[in-house]
C-alpha cells in the first residue's frame, strides 16, 4: 500500500481503490478488488474523517482507473465534482449508502455508479459486478452482508471485532485481507487476536458503563460514553442493543472518532455537520479537537451535537 498523503507515491499503479477500513463490508470490498486487480492495484483504506481529503488527492493523480467502495457520498464532496469531471481515469463507485437524487444525477454524468437501495452491501455489488462464482469470494460477500445488516453470526462477529481492534494497525488490516482471500476465516492468528480483544474489551466495557452520561432533550433520551480502546461504533451499538435510547453516542478518545446511532431517527445530517457521514441511522465523524476533558466528553462537543440534534431531529 502506498502512502496516501503523497501524490508521487501513488502514480506507479494503474488502478487506485479507496475503501472503508472500519467494517467488514469495507474490508471485504478491499479483498475482492485486490483479487480482481492484483499488483496493478494501489489500495487505500480510509474512514469518514479522512476520505474527503484522500479522495481529493486521488482524483488529481494520473491513473487508468479509480474505484471507490463502501464510502457514501457526503455533501462536502460537491467541491470535488470538477475533479471527477476532469479526471481522465475511469471512475467506478460501489456503494449502498443514501444518495440524494440531485447528487446522483451530477455524478452519473462523470462516473459509473454501481448502487444498491436495499440491504445489498458494497462487497456484494463488487462480487456481482466482477465475479459471482468464486466460493471464497461468495463467502466474503455473504459475511459482509451479515455484518453490515447486524445479523448474528459467529464468524462475522469475530471478524468484525478483529477489524475493530486493528484500526490503528494497517499491517493487521492488510493481513486480514490476505487471510480472507486465502479462505482462512478460522485462522489461528485471527482467533488469537479475537480472544485477546474479547478479554480486553470485557474489562473496558466496565469502564464504559462507569462513564455513561445520560441526557434528555425534551422527549429524546440520549446515552453516551467513551473509551480509548473500544471503537466509537461498538460503544454506540452496545447502547442501542442493551439500553435502547433514542440516540446513542460513542466516542473513542484515541482516534477522536464519534459515532451516532438511532433506531427511530435519521442522524446522518448530524454527522455531516462535522464533515462526517454514513447511513441514515448510523453515522460518524472525527472530532478535530480532544473529545475528552477531565474524564468526560467535552462540553464543546456535547453542545455542538445537541445543537444539531435539535436542528435535524423533530423534538416535541
Amino acid at each position: 500500500m502506498q502512502e496516501k498523503t503523497e501524490e508521487t507515491e501513488m502514480t506507479k499503479k494503474e488502478i487506485i481503490a479507496i475503501t472503508h477500513k472500519e467494517d467488514l463490508d469495507g474490508i471485504g470490498s478491499a479483498c475482492l478488488l485486490k483479487k480482481k486487480f492484483g499488483d496493478s492495484l494501489d489500495l487505500i483504506l480510509s474512514d469518514y474523517g479522512h476520505y474527503e481529503k484522500d479522495l481529493e488527492i486521488i482524483l488529481k493523480i494520473s491513473c487508468k482507473m479509480i474505484i471507490i467502495a463502501d464510502l457514501g457520498f457526503n455533501e462536502g464532496l460537491i467541491n470535488l465534482i470538477p475533479l471527477f469531471r476532469n479526471s481522465k481515469a475511469e471512475i467506478i463507485w460501489f456503494d449502498h449508502h443514501h444518495l440524494a437524487e440531485k447528487y446522483k444525477k451530477i455524478l452519473q454524468d462523470s462516473i459509473t455508479l454501481v448502487r444498491a437501495e436495499d440491504k445489498t452491501v458494497s462487497t456484494e455489488l463488487i462480487n456481482n459486478f466482477y465475479f459471482g462464482n468464486d466460493r471464497i469470494l461468495n463467502k466474503i460477500a455473504k459475511l459482509a452482508h451479515i455484518s453490515d445488516n447486524k445479523i448474528h453470526n459467529e464468524t462475522a462477529n469475530k471478524l468484525g471485532l478483529v477489524i475493530d481492534g486493528s484500526q490503528n494497525n494497517e499491517e493487521d488490516l492488510l493481513k486480514i485481507i490476505e487471510l480472507l482471500l486465502n479462505g482462512e476465516f478460522d485462522n489461528n492468528w485471527i482467533n488469537k487476536k479475537f480472544l485477546d480483544l474479547q478479554n480486553s474489551y470485557m474489562e473496558e466495557y466496565e469502564k464504559i458503563i462507569e462513564r455513561i452520561e445520560e441526557y434528555k432533550l425534551k422527549n429524546l433520551r440520549i446515552l453516551l460514553s467513551w473509551s480509548d480502546l473500544v471503537t466509537a461504533s461498538r460503544i454506540s451499538q452496545y447502547f442501542i442493543e442493551l439500553h435502547n435510547p433514542d440516540v446513542a453516542i460513542g466516542v473513542n478518545s484515541k482516534t477522536r472518532q464519534v459515532n451516532l446511532k438511532s433506531k427511530k431517527h435519521v442522524i446522518r445530517q448530524i454527522a455531516r455537520a462535522f464533515h462526517g457521514g454514513g447511513h441514515d441511522h448510523r453515522a460518524g465523524f472525527i472530532y478535530p479537537k480532544n473529545p475528552i476533558e477531565e474524564n468526560k466528553i467535552s462540553k464543546d462537543l456535547l453542545n455542538t451535537i445537541f445543537e444539531n440534534i435539535t436542528k435535524f431531529i423533530n423534538i416535541t
